[in-house]
């Protein structure tokens, strides 16, 4: 019994932590592309190889936050994952907000 419910949460986990976005979206007239990997339950790993925090998940979007200076600006990102998209904004003093919008693929 032991062993059987080892196994359903190493599926289980390994299930978690396979989950990978990719959003493209225009910025500066070309086009991006944004990689997303899920990193253990609280974070993303991004295509830089950087850590960035989930801080709200539900069944129908991920927030992700990250602080590029702190105390100065950082990057809110939202993927919605019913509808597929990708929101991303730029916040912080001495930084004129941006909206960014795009389409993301789960794999």
């Amino acid at each position: 019994m032991k062993q059987l419910f080892f196994i359903l949460v190493l599926f289980f986990s390994s299930c978690v932590f396979a989950e990978t976005y990719i959003c493209a979206f225009e910025s500066d007239g070309e086009t991006k592309t944004q990689k997303f990997e899920r990193f253990g339950f609280d974070y993303f790993k991004n295509g830089n190889g950087s850590l960035e925090n989930i801080v709200f998940e539900n069944e129908l979007f991920i927030h992700i936050h990250t602080i590029v200076e702190p105390g100065t600006w950082a990057v809110l990102r939202i993927i919605d994952k019913r509808n597929n998209k990708y929101t991303q904004s730029l916040v912080g003093n001495d930084v004129s907000p941006n909206k960014i919008t795009g389409i993301c693929v789960k794999n």
